[in-house]
């Protein structure tokens, strides 16, 4: 990410990949005037992983807004700029499934189920 002071100051986020990822982003926003045309720009975002927060980069004025996935992950941010960024997107997938609901999906394909306690009872 750039911005800030004419966009020399940069911030890296460095996930643990492949178990950490995004998982919401938020910030603020407001409305700037320029030659009589309004436009809103991005004021601050903070990323928020399933373990750690980063940010926020930028200053935390204008009005808050949030952008939360239940059961998913950003996989990736697109956005445009100028002076400022006016626009930002994520794309997104579904969040990693569980080692534990992996491993039952597994059994469930055998035609076996598991309790717990890891008692295992497969149709012969």
């Amino acid at each position: 990410m750039h911005g800030g002071h004419g966009g020399t100051q940069t911030a890296e986020i460095k996930l643990l990949h492949p178990d950490e990822y995004i998982v919401s982003v938020t910030g603020h926003y407001c409305t700037m005037v320029d030659a009589g045309i309004y436009s809103p720009i991005i004021r601050s975002l903070k990323f928020q992983s399933n373990r750690r927060t980063f940010g926020p980069f930028g200053r935390d004025q204008g009005t808050p807004f949030t952008y939360t996935l239940d059961g998913g992950k950003i996989v990736g941010l697109k956005g445009r700029d100028g002076l400022y960024i006016d626009a930002i997107g994520f794309h997104v997938s579904p969040a990693p499934a569980r080692l534990s609901d992996r491993v039952q999906k597994s059994f469930r394909r055998l035609g076996c189920s598991v309790t717990c306690g890891a008692q295992i009872n497969c149709n012969d």
